[in-house]
């Protein structure tokens, strides 16, 4: 009954706001292809007052709570020719479209001027928009939204390759992967640095590190929410690219034109047909993915996408004495977006449906085959309210689970239900603002209720930025990893256990950054005190760190460093130890330069090595209680009583990379040569404590490519 009353309450205050001041709606969208155009800033001021809002992801705005009256306007928006004008707005308000027009750009040129911005709505590490994708180097002539991510000082690759990545000390299990409103289990490819994404398909993503805002839920470590493109609403474009690693092609287009438009692309690996000649061994993997998008302006008012995406992976871990072992995953999902303005109230409403799936296997000599089944189905319901300078947001979330976990012959089934209800807002007063918030969670399988406060605070200044806020999460899936694996190759995704502590987090977090458009500078910290960890539920731990990046540009020389301290402890009983996730130390560098069509780069990556418990001996046919799914052929036991008492070596690569890009009329031609681990060093990828069966990563790798886009 409460909650109706607040739902009430919400739907009324935008009406009793509307009834006494205008209000200025509308969309941006790119004058070019028609695309709307996310976190666009529009402005109106008038004899001292002053006053705007940003374009949601269908780049829809509302500026609420203006008297009628005669308005200057500005909408603007990064690598755009902002609009001017003036506006008159009456007691019924107005409807806006604007069109930005791209600013030139040289053929070729990648200009990144933006320095690590904040969400206004939350506790963000970055917002990755398409040109900060494309500076990062990678072995394929297209960018890629992995590279990246990965480029962070928090997110460290738990192996060489396989697919899994810990942020901030987290579990790779505790990561939530978005794409359009769809929940991926597996969103990197067995190389680790390419995502199943590709990065010319993407309009922006947020990546949050921590205290993430309410409407997030079922993680406790990351989230990253990517946006897709629609396509070309104008006119139709192609980009075909061609590399031993991945191939690709891409198509968009108007199906009605200025309205409804689709993109599809689909990629794929060359490595194992290829990789004799380029490295000093095969390389054996095989990966790929397929997308297609639709989007549509249903109206002035509304619009639709439909996703829909898939991929596939598999790997064989060669050893030195020739054992081989297969990992392998395939993974789909599809989802819509219904986005609605609404002609009277200042609220901007969101609908969204998915399905998603994953399917992974893995099996290894002296090892029992294994499986993970994950079917997940959901839907939310949003509702962002705009009341003068402050915001209130509310939403409805619901899913479904179906988990399938096999060892064997020893198999675990099980279907879990959620029910979320997520309230925050925004209070603005000058340079400072105020972000409150909560998430009240139900399992109507397991008979749990979970409250979850959210709270975070912001200063901004002419050239500094000050931010902190705190969070307490959960998670009701976790991840079970093999003890004797030292990598997460495999992930088994299964519940917590009935009557078993949840995985849960309270998390801090602060941070400062200053600088101009391109030089500028960050630093975070951040504390998590984490519980309801282990099979069982029972350990606890604590996560802290600092980080801190930095760019420094120059006229066409551009140098990015970032680094990262941090530690993890995990406690049973009386003992402490690190967990594998522990890498007290991360370091990166980059250099790139770019003149007349030519870029050069070189990235530098290096990382501690995780910890781990050595042996003493296994024990074989040990009893297990009933339900237990076996990870391994036996039970073991640390070498000294001291869990994560040895380290595995470090990892530390150089890449490099050339590149030329020449306009051939409306097209573009990019050819590029680049070198992976130039340094030809043997990171470790997989090794199997009880076997002593060792797989490393890829070796010095040469390769060439090619690119056209039409």
């Amino acid at each position: 009954m409460r909650t109706f009353a607040l739902f009430s309450l919400l739907i009324l205050l935008p009406g009793v706001a509307t009834a006494q001041t205008a209000m200025l709606r509308g969309r941006v969208v790119d004058r070019a292809d028609g695309q709307p155009l996310a976190g666009a800033t529009v402005e109106v001021a008038r004899e001292g007052l002053r006053t705007g809002a940003a374009t949601d992801a269908a780049g829809f705005f509302i500026v609420a709570g203006l008297r009628p009256g005669r308005y200057a306007l500005r909408v603007s928006f990064l690598g755009y020719t902002p609009f001017e004008d003036t506006l008159s707005l009456d007691a019924e308000g107005a409807m806006l479209d604007v069109a930005l027009r791209a600013e030139a750009r040289q053929a070729g040129e990648v200009v990144v001027e933006s320095a690590p911005e904040l969400l206004p709505e939350a506790d963000r590490l970055v917002r990755v928009r398409p040109a900060e994708v494309r500076a990062i180097p990678t072995l394929t002539p297209a960018p890629d939204l992995a590279a990246y991510l990965t480029a962070l000082p928090g997110f460290v690759p738990t192996g060489e390759q396989g697919g899994q990545v810990s942020v901030r000390g987290g579990e790779p299990a505790h990561n939530l992967f978005l794409v359009d409103g769809i929940p991926l289990y597996q969103p990197f490819h067995v190389l680790g640095e390419l995502s199943v994404v590709p990065g010319d398909a993407l309009a922006f993503a947020d990546v949050y590190a921590g205290a993430f805002p309410a409407r997030y839920g079922g993680r406790i470590s990351s989230v990253v929410d990517v946006t897709l493109r629609g396509g070309d609403k104008q006119r139709f474009r192609a980009d075909v690219s061609a590399a031993p690693l991945l191939s690709a092609v891409q198509i968009e287009g108007p199906l009605v034109p200025g309205r409804v438009s689709a993109i599809v692309s689909a990629r794929t690996s060359l490595a194992d047909r290829v990789g004799i000649g380029l490295a000093r061994e095969p390389l054996p993997f095989q990966f790929g993915d397929a997308l297609a998008r639709v989007h549509a302006y249903l109206s002035q008012t509304s619009s639709l996408g439909i996703t829909a995406l898939g991929s596939r992976d598999r790997a064989e871990l060669r050893t030195a004495l020739g054992a081989v072992g297969v990992s392998e995953w395939q993974s789909e999902g599809v989802g819509a977006r219904f986005s609605y303005l609404p002609i009277t109230y200042a609220v901007l409403a969101e609908i969204e449906v998915f399905f998603t799936r994953l399917d992974s296997r893995f099996r290894a000599p002296s090892q029992t085959p294994r499986r993970s089944l994950v079917e997940e189905g959901g839907g939310n319901f949003g509702f962002r309210y705009l009341l003068g300078r402050s915001e209130v947001h509310f939403g409805l979330q619901a899913r479904t689970d179906h988990l399938l976990a096999t060892t064997g012959a020893e198999q675990a089934e099980e279907y879990l239900t959620e029910g979320a209800l997520y309230l925050d807002g925004v209070f603005r007063g000058g340079r400072f603002s105020f972000y409150p918030g909560f998430r009240l969670a139900t399992f109507p399988s397991r008979s749990r209720v979970l409250f979850e406060p959210r709270v975070r605070a912001e200063w901004q200044g002419e050239r500094h930025r000050f931010h902190a806020g705190a969070a307490a999460v959960h998670q009701e899936i976790g991840g079970r990893y093999t003890s004797n694996d030292l990598s997460d190759v495999f992930v088994s995704w299964v519940p917590v256990p009935e009557g078993a502590a949840l995985p849960r987090a309270r998390q801090v977090v602060g941070g400062w950054s200053t600088g101009g458009a391109r030089t500028w500078v960050s630093l975070d910290a951040y504390h998590r005190a984490l519980s309801g960890l282990g099979t069982e539920g029972t350990l606890r731990g604590v996560s802290r760190g600092a980080e801190v990046r930095a760019q420094a540009a120059r006229g066409p020389v551009v140098l990015r460093m970032g680094a990262a301290l941090a530690a993890v402890r995990y406690r049973a009983d009386t003992l402490a130890y690190p967990p594998p996730t522990d890498r007290p130390l991360r370091l990166d560098a980059e250099i790139t330069g770019r003149r007349a069509g030519w870029e050069a780069s070189a990235r530098w990556y290096a990382v501690s090595g995780a910890a781990f418990t050595p042996l003493r001996g296994a024990y074989r046919d040990v009893p297990l209680r009933p339900g237990t799914i076996p990870d391994s052929p036996g039970v073991l036991v640390s070498s000294d009583g001291v869990p994560g008492s040895r380290r595995l070596p470090p990892t530390h690569r150089v890449d490099l990379l050339l590149a030329y890009t020449r306009a051939l009329g409306p097209a573009r031609l990019s050819l590029q040569v680049a070198v992976r681990n130039a340094l030809d060093r043997a990171n470790l990828f997989y090794l199997n404590r009880l076997t002593g069966e060792r797989y490393d990563g890829l070796p010095r790798v040469l390769s060439v490519g090619a690119r056209l886009e039409v």
